[in-house]
């Protein structure tokens, strides 16, 4: 008979709760009963890491926009990554503001940092107003803009630093890169015909270009690999036309086909490659 009137019992409970028409005003609303379908609650934690940041300068044929990049000290045991926040920016002032860490649903199992990127577009030479906010904190800098520099200059602070002040830019007339080859003389005659058309070396003040660091006034590296038993890196100013330039590329691609490579760039937008022009009719 009790096993009877319990049955009886969670029957009713049963029925109760199918004919039940909502919640009462009592109970907690579900919130995952008003969002949509396809939405998706991305995870997000308070920064808790230092961050730092520089400035790069992409270089094309018709403009230099710079872009500000923003990279955690802490790493995370997954890629994917980011910091979240937004970039306001009017005449001479350029606000940003880090809001959270923004996890991803999935990624890589590998060690990495959170970052993000902001496109600043093609800044005039001046002095911009930099105000970076970060955990309610806000840090104040400026950035100089000149025709040879980007420049940070930030106030003391323990959150967030430039991991590089100082971004030299590159002349419109230096040409750099790498010329390789299974045997010794195709690249050394490329490098040969550069200079019979007018290359010469130049002496760039000493820093970081990005795209390669002068340590010396006769040395500098550039951050790519050789893949071939012969090979070397060549900075040069270069005042001749680029078409006499990727000409040039081009020819050495026709003539040594898989036995050259080449990867030439410049300050005027340049960037010839023998695998992509050998290719060409």
């Amino acid at each position: 008979m009790l096993r009877l009137f319990s049955f009886l019992i969670v029957i009713v409970f049963v029925l109760g709760c199918k004919t039940s028409t909502g919640p009462s005003s009592n109970s907690p609303k579900d919130t995952f009963s008003v969002l949509p379908t396809d939405s998706v609650i991305v995870p997000r934690t308070v920064i808790q890491s230092n961050i730092n940041f520089f400035i790069l300068e992409s270089i094309t044929p018709t403009a230099r926009p710079a872009t500000i990049h923003f990279v955690t000290t802490q790493q995370y045991g997954m890629s994917g990554y980011r910091i979240d926040g937004k970039l306001s920016q009017e005449g001479n002032s350029i606000k940003i503001q880090l809001d959270s860490i923004e996890a991803p649903e999935m990624g890589a199992a590998i060690i990495t940092t959170a970052s993000v990127s902001y496109d600043l577009g093609v800044l005039s030479n001046g002095l911009y107003d930099l105000t970076i906010s970060i955990n309610g904190k806000t840090i104040k800098s400026h950035l100089l803009v000149s025709d040879t520099s980007y420049l940070i200059n930030i106030q003391p602070n323990d959150i967030i630093m430039p991991s590089r002040p100082r971004l030299l830019r590159v002349p419109t007339t230096v040409i750099w890169g790498q010329a390789e080859s299974n045997t010794p003389m195709p690249q050394q005659e490329f490098i040969d015909s550069l200079i019979a058309h007018g290359a010469i070396q130049r002496a760039l003040p000493i820093g970081y270009y990005f795209y390669f660091t002068v340590v010396s006034a006769d040395s500098f590296s550039i951050p790519s690999m050789m893949g071939s038993r012969y090979g070397q890196y060549f900075l040069f100013d270069f005042l001749d036309s680029t078409s006499v330039s990727r000409a040039l590329v081009k020819s050495f691609a026709k003539r040594y086909g898989d036995n050259i490579y080449i990867g030439l760039f410049g300050g005027r937008g340049e960037m010839y490659y023998t695998t992509v022009l050998g290719l060409e009719p």
